[in-house]
This record gives C-alpha cells, structure tokens and sequence, in this order.
C-alpha cells in the first residue's frame, strides 16, 4: 500500500504558481493548481459569538482531528499585496522560520502518530514592506527512503508495531527514523532542522533546500542534538572559543580574541541512555557557530531512562527537571515485543514519586566548579519550560528581578503576593521549594496559600544564597499512549491538564567539587 501522493508546488519563471506530483520520488507535472485566500478571521454579520462555557465535545474533536493532515505542497512565492491586512513595516527585515510535521500517515494500515510525521519548514522573508513564503520537506534518509517505497519503511518512536504495519518486526532494533520535525534553528550561518533524538540537519536558508545531516563540524559528542534549546543574551561570562581536535572550525571567530564572549550564547543539550546512569551533556556555541566552552557531561544519579524534552538556563545553572517516569519491563515483554504499544508507551509516569530538580553549574558561570543540587518538587511531568532565572536570597517581597531592573513576579513581571511558585495544585511539603496554590506548607514553616512563610514576605540576607525561579508548563499527569487516534472529550476530563506553574528553589551556599 502506498502513501497518499504528495504534491508539490513551485513558482515558474512567470510567478504563477504551478503543481508538480512527486510519486516514488519522480517528478511528473500536473495541472496548474490555485492558492486561495483563507477566510475572513471574524464571524459573518448575524452570527452570534458564542458566550456559554467552553466545553469539549465530540465536535470540539473533530475539529482538533482536523490539524492532523498532511500539508501536500511546497510552495515558493510572493505574497500578494491583496492577501495583507493592514501594513508591513518596510524596516521590518529578516526571515522567520518554522518547523513541525507536514506528512501525516493515518489511512487503515499505516497509523503514525503525530510526533512521527515527516519534518516540514516554512519560512516568511520580510523585506520593504513586503513578504515571501516558503515551505519545504526535510529530505531526511528516511524520507526519500519511503517517498521511494510509496510506503512507510523506518520504524519511529511514539507508532507502534512494524514499519510496514505488519505484527512482526524485530522489537530490538532501536534504529528509529530521524524525522527532522521538532524545532529549527538559525546559528553560525545554518539553518537546521532539530529532532528528539538524532543529528541536526542543515538547510539552505534562502531555498529551504536539504544540505545532509551534520555533526557541526565534530562538535557533537554524540550523534545527537536535542530539538529545544536556549539562546542566552549578552552577559558577563568571558567564553572564548574552545579547541576541538580534528576539526575545521578551530581557532578564534571573525572577532578575534574571545570572538562571541560579548555576544549571545547558544545553549543546547542531548540526553543518552545506557547501562548505568543517564548521561546529559550540554553544549554552549558562540554566534559564529564554535564551541564557547568544553561540553559539560553531567550523569543522573539513580535513572538509567528518562524523558527529557527541554532545559531552562539561568546566567550560572543548567535546569533539568525529570518528572516521575519509569520503563516498565512488563509493559515492554506483554505489549511492545507484540505490537500493542509503541517504546515510547513503556514509558509510565509515577505519580507516587517526586519530581527531581537537577540544578548543574555552567562552567563559566559564578558558580562553576561547585556541586549540582538535586531537589524534590511535586510530581508533574514537563515538555517545554517558559524562563528561568536567578536572584539573591535577600530579595524582599518575593518580587523577583530578571536582573535588568525589571520585575519578573509573574511571568511578564507582575506579582501577585502569594507564596514563591504559583501553582495551583495541591502540594505537599518539599524541601527547598515554594508553591503557589493550596500549599500544605514549606521547609520553614505552615502556608495558607498566602507568603507567610518568609516572615511576611522578607528575607533576612544569609551570605551567598539565592533563589532559582522556574517558569514551567507542567502536566500533573502524562499518558503517552493517548494519540490521535483515541481522542475523546473523556480524555480531557480525566486530569490530564497543563497548567503554567512557577517554581522557586532556595539554594544552600554552594559547595565546591
């Protein structure tokens, strides 16, 4: 069985906009197609805005089941001045980019989840007041591989059973398709497509073009660059750029001496699995695309399996936050090895467990050179963090500034008076961790929800202690069984809820290695 055909569509030399059918990886021209403009973003006259409570409902699904369909152009053009509302600024200047997965695979034999849909790029080039679009597919190995078949061929991580379908395959080869679709990037002169679990792929930034994979010039430790990552702005650290042996970028950027120790810091990580315990490494790239600092290898104690899908990064620490998730073996011998779950649905949460908070020093930052700190916070499982940052103990009021004179109380630096996370489950007492809500409590005394529990919102200063904040999008439980296929409006009553939660973890006086 094969695919649904893709088609694809390029601009000719007269700017019309013309369809090509790719078909087993063959070009075959089709007729000319039509882009049409969508639909006005209010409602018509004499249709009444809805005003009842939003509630989840089987129509509420179908219209969600509606995203997960395969996007089957590429397109190249200009946007017509009659497709803008409003004006473009003409100093506007610059490109943006996005990633997700265009190519949805859900026809009766072939039942992909949505996480394993083939990467597609988009761009929009704005310059004097006018824009271009771009869209393309990743041509990842796995994709020319099935576009070749006319069917699926690779196995993926979140899709069970055989590439193919079939109930048989060979449950322990974890040689899964790196699908290019998670997050895209711009740094040191690349465009690249980033994945879970897998190299990064280079793009052409001007045609959106597959380059090949790349290791960034042999900077990777590992065949694997996580797709979040952070960019931090311009700080006090003096990074210069680290040697890599056997590679092309050695030596200083354009800048000379310190090149990029003034300018923003790329900060990424992977996340390995063996025998022992897990391993993260962190990675820290200048502007001209170099190593600012040596990769940091930091092991979890006690877990050999994780899911980790991002990091936040304040001016000193690398954050890691590992909710309670367990490989469950039994799972793996009844359901995997017989095509019932996918290896990432033997992946349990426990919610019986804590979450673990692993604060590790940056190697340049003022803590470098000291222990990590590993503490307790509520159980919860995190895909994506919003922000972090750092402030002294003595901080009064619990009015939390991000270090430029402006306040972070909230999120966008608003404060609301209430205890140091704003969380609004139910927690219990953590040591070293302040939530927001109904708290039962924190490791100095009893909360009514309000900050009493810091001598009416001060602190009295205790030399060399400070505070982490933590902005996070937490799930107070994680099912990852649950996929396209199986939406009902059950599921979202069932608790599985995110919710922003911000977390405050007081720090002990640092202690060195």
């Amino acid at each position: 069985m094969k695919l649904q055909s893709q088609n694809v569509c390029v601009r000719n030399s007269s700017s019309s906009v013309t369809s090509v059918r790719v078909a087993r990886g063959r070009f075959v021209p089709a007729a000319k197609a039509t882009v049409s403009r969508p639909g006005p973003t209010v409602p018509p006259s004499g249709i009444k805005a809805v005003t009842e409570p939003y509630r989840t409902t089987d129509a509420t699904i179908k219209d969600i089941l509606s995203l997960y369909k395969s996007m089957l152009h590429e397109y190249d053009y200009k946007v017509p001045q009659s497709w803008i509302e409003g004006r473009i600024p003409e100093e506007l200047s610059g490109t943006y980019f996005r990633n997700g997965p265009g190519m949805q695979v859900n026809n009766p034999r072939y039942k992909r989840h949505t996480f394993d849909g083939d990467g597609m790029v988009l761009s929009f080039g704005f310059n004097e007041g006018q824009v271009w679009f771009k869209n393309k597919y990743v041509r990842t190995k796995g994709f020319l591989d099935e576009q070749a078949a006319g069917r699926p061929v690779h196995r993926t991580a979140f899709t069970r059973g055989a590439a193919d379908g079939g109930m048989l395959f060979n449950p322990f080869d974890f040689q899964l398709k790196n699908v290019a679709n998670t997050g895209v990037l711009h740094w040191g002169g690349k465009l690249l497509a980033l994945y879970e679990s897998g190299l990064p792929h280079e793009l052409d930034p001007a045609t959106l073009d597959t380059l090949g994979e790349t290791d960034l010039n042999g900077q990777l430790v590992t065949p694997v660059l996580a797709a979040h990552y952070r960019v931090m702005p311009r700080q006090q650290q003096q990074q210069q750029i680290w040697e890599v042996p056997n590679s092309s970028i050695n030596g200083r950027g354009a800048g000379g001496n310190g090149a990029g120790a003034a300018g923003r810091t790329f900060v990424g990580f992977s996340f390995n699995t063996g025998l022992g315990d897990a391993e993260l490494l962190f990675y820290e790239l200048a502007e001209s695309g170099s190593l600012a600092v040596a990769p940091v290898s930091y092991k979890l104690p006690g877990t050999s399996l994780a899911m980790i899908h991002d990091i936040a990064v304040t001016e000193d620490y690398y954050i890691a936050v590992v909710g309670p998730v367990n490989f469950n073996p039994g799972k793996f011998l009844t359901q995997y090895l017989t095509s019932r779950c996918s290896i990432a649905e033997c992946l349990m949460f426990d919610p019986s467990q804590p979450t673990k908070v692993h604060i590790i020093p940056r190697p340049k930052g003022a803590a470098a050179g000291t222990k990590p700190y590993i503490l307790d916070a509520p159980p919860m499982f995190t895909f994506h963090h919003a922000n972090a940052f750092q402030v002294p103990y003595s901080t009064p009021n619990h009015t939390y500034s991000n270090g430029n004179g402006h306040s972070n109380g909230h999120t966008n630096g608003h404060n609301n008076g209430h205890s140091n996370a704003f969380s609004n489950g139910h927690s219990s007492v953590y040591s070293n961790v302040y939530s927001d809500g109904h708290s039962n409590g924190s490791s100095n005394g009893s909360s009514n929800g309000h900050s009493n529990g810091h001598s009416n919102g001060h602190r009295s200063s205790s030399s060399n202690k400070q505070l982490i904040v933590l902005d996070t999008v937490a799930w107070d439980n994680v099912a990852f069984e649950a996929n396209q296929y199986n939406l009902t409006p059950e599921y979202y009553k069932a608790g599985n809820r995110a919710q922003l939660r911000r977390f405050v973890f007081e720090l002990d006086p640092p202690k060195p290695l």
